[in-house]
């Protein structure tokens, strides 16, 4: 994705002239959208005319724009307060408001220019005296005598210009989108402070909504694609962010997986903490997990399994490069081919004898692997003896701490919700106690597990799917909302995790 969605970016690349609204309450993030939408289109030559910031205030909130506008003649951000609302102070006569507008477009280069229909102003009746239009015919002479340049036009915001010289809003876009969208092929997108529908988005070519919201505490960003003509809107919104002063939209989530594949790199331990194998991860939580921990990783509707085990294999794989055990009771549906497999994903071919993965016994199975074991159907408590008795011997043989990882909705499954107080408690009492780390998981299919689990942890993540997006956020500790996306630079399944703000 090119932050900006492909819809958008098509929609303002066709060759001919365009109008887009861009509306949304105050904070939304509109104005840095319009900014990016500028240094993306980089065919066009942007005016940034605002009437609510002054441009040496807009160059200290955007400092990146002071090196590419400040002293490019062609490419300009324009306050409001030095050329156009000049005109307030001098005259009240809205034909000459107007004629200092188009003034504002001398610099304005565009491929096809026809007369102005001079009726256009006795119709919004913005003018008494039709024949008092030198100024205006000027302007599109300009326009007229320079064909080369294509221009990109934002005005933010337009409802403000409109209070300022109490001209109707629909008065001046379609004035505007007239003259210079459908006559001069100009590009235009005006910032609206509103986010409920109006009567301008009947005007207009295309409509954004930029919305904010909470989950909990935590701030989430939406942009809507409303209408955009001629083009088709394959999603009609997306998660965006406006980190670091930038606007970012997200694509759905998408697994990954290297062309070349390498092994596994470590992520260094604390004296407090073990690494959960993702720098991101670790900053998030302060370090990572605390020695002793009981981690409960709760996935939401429709959370890709591709995003919750790689968070779970980076933490293995830290433990496993580095000399430790790791015992596995997988989620749901996943069998130890596939656990192997995912070990093998990470280049931990001669690591492997440090895992232990348990499974039903099935005497039809052919089941020759070190690293598997095996319990009686429908006996959790023989279940649990085997695995902590194959941990406890490898954590006796290596002389290491080890990452347990239980996947509690498989538990729920094969017996029942009654035993499974106890064997977290157990679970919880036995990693504090020696110090080891304790992953769990639960799925949105076992809400009174989850319950327990959340409970018992001092670590509780969150994964949802919000408009196809993978988001991550801490209830322990409390956190931010963050996009959770796949990267395969390094030769294996990692992630990136970019705070929504």
């Amino acid at each position: 994705m090119n932050d900006i969605p492909e819809e958008i970016i098509e929609f303002m690349s066709r060759g001919y002239g365009s109008s887009l609204v861009v509306r949304g309450s105050a904070g939304s993030g509109k104005t840095i959208f319009s900014l990016e939408l500028m240094e993306k289109m980089t065919n066009l030559n942007p005016i940034y005319l605002s009437t609510r910031v002054y441009s040496d205030l807009l160059y200290k909130q955007f400092p990146r724009l002071e090196e590419k506008y400040k002293n490019n003649r062609s490419k300009k951000i324009i306050d409001a307060s030095t050329i156009f609302l000049k005109t307030l102070s001098d005259t009240t006569d809205k034909l000459k408001l107007i004629q200092s507008a188009y003034e504002l477009l001398k610099t304005i280069q565009t491929k096809k220019v026809s007369e102005i229909n001079k009726s256009v102003l006795e119709f919004y009746g913005l003018s008494e005296d039709q024949t008092n239009l030198s100024e205006l015919i000027e302007v599109c002479d300009i326009i007229k005598s320079n064909s080369h340049t294509e221009y990109l036009l934002v005005m933010d915001s337009i409802d403000g210009l409109c209070i300022k010289y109490r001209i109707k809003e629909e008065d001046l876009i379609e004035l505007l989108n007239e003259t210079f969208v459908e006559a001069a092929d100009l590009k235009m997108i005006y910032v609206l402070e509103k986010r409920m529908e109006t009567i301008l988005d009947y005007l207009v070519d295309g409509v954004v909504t930029l919305d904010h919201g909470t989950i909990g505490h935590r701030i989430i960003r939406e942009i809507e694609l409303k209408k955009l003509r001629g083009v088709k809107i394959d999603q009609s919104k997306y998660l965006f962010t406006l980190n670091e002063g930038r606007f970012r939209g997200f694509e759905p989530f998408e697994p990954k997986y290297p062309k070349k594949h390498k092994k596994f790199e470590p992520v260094p331990d604390t004296a407090m903490y073990f690494s959960t194998g993702n720098k991101d991860l670790n900053y998030i939580l302060g370090g990572g997990y605390p020695r002793g921990s009981f981690v409960f990783i709760e996935i939401g509707k429709n959370v890709d399994y591709e995003a919750f085990f790689t968070i779970i294999m980076l933490t293995a794989a830290n433990f496993a490069v580095q000399g430790r055990p790791v015992g596995i009771i997988p989620v749901g549906g996943t069998n130890p081919k596939e656990v192997k497999d995912l070990v093998y994903l990470y280049g931990l071919i001669d690591e492997l004898e440090l895992f232990r993965t348990i499974t039903e016994y099935d005497p039809t199975a052919q089941l020759d692997e070190d690293f598997v074991i095996t319990y009686k159907h429908g006996d959790m408590k023989d279940c649990f003896d085997i695995w902590n008795t194959e941990i406890s011997y490898l954590k006796k043989q290596t002389g290491e701490n080890v990452l347990k990882i239980i996947g509690y909705d498989t538990m729920e499954c094969l017996f029942g919700t009654d035993e499974i107080a106890e064997i977290i408690y157990s679970q919880k009492q036995k990693v504090l106690s020696e110090g080891d780390v304790i992953i769990t998981i639960g799925r949105d299919s076992t809400p009174k597990t989850n319950r327990k689990l959340a409970d018992a942890s001092n670590i509780h993540l969150k994964l949802e799917k919000h408009n196809g997006t993978i988001i991550l956020y801490g209830e322990k500790p409390s956190t931010k909302l963050y996009v959770l996306e796949m990267n395969v630079q390094k030769g294996y399944p990692d992630i990136d995790l970019i705070p929504i703000v």
